[in-house]
């Protein structure tokens, strides 16, 4: 397998992966950066977004040879540094909640008051 260098959120990488593999699962399942999401598998979603060079690129349609030698910053690395009132923000981050996530599952289990009795 060949070998790609890039930058990750600010640190140096090599990745011994194969060349058509997505940048999403060489996150995901090589470096362990579960905060960019698979959803769609299609580019449509936007679950998967990452930041190469200075563009938002969807991860999931990005092999690894065309992503090799760039800069990649994922939402992980968005989230590095923030400070302590965003935390609670932090922890969505860190356990993998998405808004689209949240606002899915709202609109699709909607909250029902309590019910009366007669």
């Amino acid at each position: 397998m060949p070998k790609y260098k890039m930058r990750v959120n600010g640190d140096d990488v090599e990745l011994d992966v194969e060349a058509n593999m997505p940048l999403l699962w060489a996150l995901r399942d090589v470096l362990g950066l579960v905060g960019t999401k698979f959803g769609c598998g299609i580019a449509q979603c936007g679950a998967c977004t990452v930041h190469l060079g200075d563009a938002p690129v969807r991860s999931c349609m990005v092999r690894m040879e065309d992503a090799a030698g760039q800069s990649v910053r994922t939402i992980e690395g968005l989230a590095e540094g923030i400070d302590d009132a965003a935390q609670p923000a932090r922890a969505g981050v860190d356990h993998g909640f998405r808004d689209a996530e949240l606002g899915a599952a709202t609109r699709a289990h909607p909250v029902e008051g309590p019910k009366r009795h007669q």
